[in-house]
């Protein structure tokens, strides 16, 4: 990427330039939080402002960097709501783009991994997962990637969405869609039977996932690929026929073949000693159709 291309991505950004030892003067560098496909985050204090915050470094010389740097800074400019993650500044200094956040303590993959939930503080997450969503699809906005990593607990312990880099602007419709949104265990099960369509019933799945992983501590199913995953998701919630489903059998990844489960009576234990069953059997539920949107999901907690 030459530096005329790279100075013209940034300006689709509304992105501000930066020379070169200028982001080490803007930013006190304190401590590295993660790295993902995207980038890496690290927690700096503004110097300007004497504010942490949190600074994610996307290398766009990379072309999937760049375009999810893209998708992220137009969705967070686009969403404003307590239950999202807050973009303060974009920045760029070839060959990096900076997306400078509100700094968040922690996850709720990081709170899963250290305690067990209580009904009040899964439901208090629940209903903000549920209400960041539903304002991303008020704006036509599928998160597509909503998972425990993704979710971020503020200082006050409510939830907000983070990392819009795989999201889908649904009215966008020159936009390439695959099969491959989303991470395996929070992946919708049309999207896993080869469906190239994506809607906010996908989020809902994903966050149906969120609310299993809450009762359980972990996610609830993983397989070891998409076949895989789809057959444990059919051992846990039974095997949808054509009938139950209509057009399962149209999906690339669909076969009469797969064996024919009923569902565990046990599925929903977990939840339901949160207090989060019957919104889970509205969002974790194999059938589309069958699941609720996310803003009549949050009025139920």
């Amino acid at each position: 990427m030459t530096m005329d291309h790279f100075a013209r991505f940034c300006a689709q950004l509304g992105a501000a330039s930066m020379e070169p030892g200028d982001v080490r003067k803007k930013f006190s560098f304190r401590e590295e939080l993660g790295f993902g496909a995207q980038g890496y985050v690290t927690r700096v204090t503004d110097s300007a402002h004497a504010v942490d915050v949190a600074l994610k470094a996307v290398n766009a010389s990379h072309e999937g960097k760049r375009s999810a740097a893209l998708k992220e800074v137009k969705a967070l400019r686009t969403l404003r709501d307590d239950h999202i993650v807050r973009l303060r500044d974009v920045l760029w200094c070839e060959p990096f783009v900076y997306l400078v956040l509100d700094l968040a303590p922690t996850t709720l993959a990081c709170v899963l991994a250290w305690q067990t939930l209580t009904s009040a503080t899964a439901i208090r997450y629940a209903r903000g997962l549920f209400h960041g969503l539903a304002a991303c699809h008020a704006a036509r906005i599928a998160h597509c990637d909503v998972k425990p990593e993704n979710l971020l607990i503020g200082a006050d312990d409510e939830i907000q969405l983070a990392d819009f880099g795989c999201a889908r602007f649904l009215d966008d419709f020159t936009e390439i869609v695959t099969h491959y949104v989303g991470t395996l265990p929070y992946r919708a099960p049309e999207l896993l039977m080869g469906s190239d369509h994506v809607d906010e019933a996908v989020d809902v799945w994903s966050a149906g996932c969120v609310l299993m992983a809450m009762g359980a501590g972990k996610a609830v199913v993983v397989g070891d690929n998409a076949i895989d995953q789809l057959l444990r998701l059919f051992k846990l919630l039974g095997t949808p026929s054509p009938t139950e489903w209509a057009g399962i059998d149209a999906f690339p990844r669909w076969s009469s073949l797969f064996p024919t489960w009923s569902p565990v009576d046990t599925t929903y234990e977990n939840v339901r000693r949160i207090g989060l069953e019957q919104a889970a059997r509205r969002s974790f539920a194999l059938v589309p159709s069958s699941r609720w949107d996310a803003a009549r999901l949050g009025a139920l907690l």
